[in-house]
């Protein structure tokens, strides 16, 4: 059988178990524009930034941040993703 993985999204209210699966289920419901933005986003850039990097308007960002946090977990403000492998 092969390694099962386990991602822990670390949240403020509570922490939140799915599995690898679940994630990149939801990473594949992503537009490829939002795929773009979402790893900027993780880094920490400001939508500013992001903007200047990929040649967009600073409030089309703010949409793409919006539909990357509902899609990938609505109450997502400060989250830290951990793969482990069990």
């Amino acid at each position: 059988m092969g390694k099962r993985e386990t991602v822990y999204l670390g949240r403020r209210e509570a922490d939140v178990v799915m599995t690898s699966t679940d994630l990149r289920a939801r990473f594949a419901s992503l537009t490829p524009r939002e795929r773009q933005v979402f790893p900027l986003v993780v880094s920490g850039r400001l939508n500013k930034q992001i903007a200047v990097e990929i040649g967009a308007s600073e409030a089309t960002i703010k949409v793409h941040r919006s539909q990357v946090m509902r899609k990938m977990g609505e109450r997502c403000q400060r989250t830290e993703f951990v793969v482990v492998n069990s």
